[in-house]
């Protein structure tokens, strides 16, 4: 979150407003970047919400960004799709197999403060290209991200590996017992 503050105070001010939904132990450190950088104003801390008033966030965004240096797969990125939201982020661990640069959102390198701050712009500067991306992300997600498609991938995952293993290679003969 640090560098998502570090490129607003790139962007023209009284222009973006950064909403940061959730809390933690790094929070006050953020709270005084964003002093520091002058953009206090301009960053909300939203603290926890309840999954009511977090999908209400994501339909009153323009965008998503999570400028991530590490992520498996977060499902913020999956709720950001299926909410249509055009993403930049960064293309670390799952990301990319959301986001295809260009097409429904914008990977930048981690650490890249002025790229960051250019694909936020970007984006706030062509509202048809936001659109857009809104509407191939709510397409993905709904191709992809429904129960019933992620459910017929982990079948098709697990048979495969299933017929690979030789047989009875799936039991494991306990090596110690726990008292």
């Amino acid at each position: 979150m640090g560098d998502l503050i570090r490129a607003l105070a790139l962007l023209e001010r009284g222009r973006f407003e950064l909403e940061i939904v959730g809390g933690g132990p790094d929070e006050r450190v953020l709270r005084d970047l964003a002093a520091q950088l002058g953009v206090a104003q301009e960053v909300r801390f939203l603290g926890a919400l309840d999954r009511s008033q977090v999908a209400r966030r994501y339909r009153e965004a323009d965008l998503f960004t999570l400028p991530s240096s590490a992520e498996a797969f977060g499902n913020v990125f999956a709720e950001a799709l299926a909410s249509g939201l055009p993403i930049v982020s960064t293309p670390i661990g799952g990301i990319p197999d959301l986001v295809e640069h260009g097409t429904n959102g914008f990977l930048i390198q981690p650490g890249d403060l002025k790229a960051l701050a250019g694909a936020i712009r970007y984006l706030a500067d062509d509202p048809e290209l936001r659109r857009e991306m809104a509407v191939r992300n709510r397409a993905k997600a709904e191709a992809n991200l429904e129960w019933s498609q992620v459910t017929r991938r982990y079948l098709s995952t697990y048979e495969a590996i299933q017929h690979r293993l030789p047989a009875g290679a799936l039991v494991a003969e306990p090596t110690a017992s726990i008292s």
